[in-house]
């Protein structure tokens, strides 16, 4: 789960200072991916994080792990979020 601001255009449109329901989701409409290391996760969820006054959620399946993590020589893997075809700025995520 990785959290962050910036949703872009929603599926449904929020008033300014409401929290998004608990009773249902909003997704984000923008085309997204997400990368941990090199390889592409699968997005599970993609919107506004329930309860939550503009905050974005991106629920993701991590791909299998490299045999470098599992064997312990990598503790950390870069995290590549583009969403509208634009990258965000790449993020650690430790591994252990």
């Amino acid at each position: 789960m990785l959290f962050r601001s910036g949703c872009g255009t929603l599926s449904e449109i929020l008033p300014a200072g409401m929290p998004a329901p608990l009773d249902h989701l909003i997704y984000a409409t923008s085309p997204a991916s997400i990368t941990v290391g090199s390889a592409t996760a699968q997005i599970l969820f993609n919107g506004a994080a329930p309860g939550s006054v503009g905050e974005c959620q991106m629920d993701f399946v991590v791909p299998g792990l490299p045999s470098a993590v599992i064997g312990g020589s990598v503790s950390s893997m870069s995290i590549g979020l583009t969403i509208g075809g634009n990258p965000a700025n790449s993020v650690v995520l430790s591994v252990q």
